[in-house]
């Protein structure tokens, strides 16, 4: 793109003296919206349950995922300990030996490790270092469009950016996302402005400022896989741009930061890779899933700025959001081509490489990553700065106009969860008071995919403070053998989603005693017992 014309103001116009207050005050503007970003992230932090990935996060921690994972479905359990809870013999090397039972990179976890041994655990405790990572990936953000000569377009899209609803989601889950974000955005933020002032650095400042980059990159690929689809975009960025000793110091720090990141964990990816093939909860396979792909990828600006519920991709309601997301999208392409700014081109593959990236390996390896914000959230930087950018090149008043619609607009739907997390602690309190040793408590997810009993028993438990009952998970019809010892409890409780049909573990042994209301996304409570009126359940 051409770039756009210098034009004189007059020294004592009213747009020189807003742009000299803006330069002067840009450090305290911009500590001011950070401040707010943290209050909205954490207004509600503690409000929701765990979800099971921020579940999975505790059992990585602490070093008890594989253990949780190799528990025998169909056998019955007896003494099951609490394998997201911190032991004594919890190291960090037990938590990085542990992580190849996980689809991710082990910084995020070992820092959660630590931060648990500090202050403890707790919904909002656990979840406050993402708040932080969160509220401090906005000024990244700031300083490019600083650094590209844009000060107020760089607040106006922290401010964005601030209240997102993607970045707001990732601020309130105890998962690496939100760090992934930070070090994403401080290596675009410092490759800008090496780009923009290297020349000027002497020898030891050019070689400190690489370095930093190099660790910045390697510290994001050993914090997210996905971290590196927007490295990705950053490497088209600069083979576009960069040129003689800067691109060749650039190639030299990501080939360190490559080596670093092969020496600390490529044989752990390697480890992994039969964990992460075997994902198929993500799966869509069926008909018509490349115009289901093409909807996602149309409708994610909308979805990444506001809080909305996730559609039905097969409606055709899907059609409107997604002709929403595309005339952004394309409506700020067009804006910052004829308004002929250059500065565009880093937001523009920011944003654009990954999604794209995302949705062709839904297309080829028939998965929905892009229903999920939390696997495209390094890019949503991108696309605001590009929207501000665009809506910088409007006349004025209009910029400020829609910065102010877009931020009210935006913030009216903070409160409302795209995916409202699992009742588990009133699961968790109505089996509490009704459960006594010597008792069974079932989990039975029988035509439901494989992941979903290990879902609801670690999801349930984990707000039991104790559990001296036995356990049983199944996802088919229970063996000969496990059958046979079901006579010797009793009672038993039933914790299941299915709908087809009342889970009765033992007919002819036990009547149904009781049933409880639907608890949101656990299913329901049954309780059995040899004598009617020995077992029953309360409403949650």
């Amino acid at each position: 793109m051409p770039a756009s014309p210098v034009k004189s103001v007059p020294a004592d116009s009213p747009t020189r003296s807003r742009r000299a207050f803006v330069d002067r005050g840009f450090g305290g503007i911009l500590a001011g919206i950070v401040l707010f970003a943290a209050v909205v992230r954490v207004t509600t932090l503690g409000v929701e349950d765990y979800w099971l990935d921020e579940l999975h996060a505790l059992l990585d921690s602490a070093g008890g995922r594989g253990a949780f994972e190799a528990l025998p479905v169909g056998e019955i359990l007896h003494d099951l300990p609490r394998y997201t809870d911190l032991t004594a013999d919890c190291s960090w090397g037990a938590v990085w030996r542990d992580m190849r039972n996980d689809s991710h990179p082990p910084l995020y976890f070992l820092l959660l490790h630590g931060w648990r041994r500090l202050v403890g655990d707790g919904e909002l405790l656990v979840r406050l270092p993402s708040t932080v990572f969160s509220a401090l990936s906005v000024i990244p953000l700031a300083l490019i469009l600083r650094e590209l000569g844009r000060p107020r377009a760089g607040l106006v899209a922290a401010l964005l950016l601030s209240v997102a609803y993607a970045h707001v989601l990732i601020g309130q889950q105890a998962r690496p996302y939100s760090l992934a974000v930070l070090l994403v955005s401080s290596s675009f933020a410092l490759l800008i402005m090496l780009e923009r002032r290297g020349e000027g650095l002497g020898r030891l400042q050019k070689t400190l400022c690489w370095s930093a980059y190099g660790v910045l990159v390697a510290l994001a690929m050993l914090t997210h896989y996905f971290a590196g689809l927007a490295l990705l975009g950053q490497a088209v960025y600069v083979l576009f741009r960069l040129r003689g000793a800067a691109l060749r110091n650039w190639a030299i720090a990501l080939g360190c930061a490559g080596l670093v990141w092969a020496l600390v964990w490529l044989p752990g990816f390697c480890a992994q890779w039969g964990f992460i093939a075997g994902q198929d909860w993500v799966a869509d396979a069926g008909p018509g899933r490349l115009a289901r792909t093409l909807i996602r990828a149309s409708d994610l600006p909308v979805r990444m700025l506001l809080a909305t519920r996730l559609p039905n991709w097969s409606s055709l309601s899907v059609i409107y959001p997604a002709l929403l997301g595309l005339l952004l999208l394309v409506g700020s392409i067009v804006a910052v081509w004829r308004c002929r700014t250059r500065v565009a081109a880093v937001f523009l593959c920011w944003y654009l490489v990954p999604c794209i990236s995302l949705a062709l390996l839904d297309a080829l390896t028939s998965k929905q990553l892009l229903t999920h914000l939390r696997y495209s959230s390094v890019a949503l930087p991108g696309l605001v700065g590009l929207v501000v950018l665009a809506a910088s090149c409007l006349r004025r008043p209009m910029p400020a106009v829609l910065a102010g619609i877009a931020a009210v607009a935006i913030a009216l739907t903070l409160r409302l969860p795209a995916l409202p997390s699992p009742q588990a602690r009133v699961a968790a309190q109505l089996l509490q008071t009704q459960l006594r040793p010597g008792d069974l408590l079932v989990f039975d997810a029988q035509g439901w995919i494989p992941l979903w009993v290990r879902r609801d028993l670690v999801q349930v438990t984990y707000y039991m403070p104790a559990l001296a009952c036995d356990v049983l998970m199944l996802n088919a019809a229970p063996p000969p053998e496990t059958v046979a010892r079901l006579g010797g409890y009793e009672r038993i409780f039933v914790v299941s989603p299915r709908i087809d049909a009342v889970p009765h573990p033992a007919p002819g042994i036990m009547q149904l005693a009781g049933r409880s209301e639907y608890i949101r996304d656990i299913g329901w409570i049954y309780s059995f017992a040899r004598t009617a009126g020995q077992a029953t359940t309360t409403q949650p």
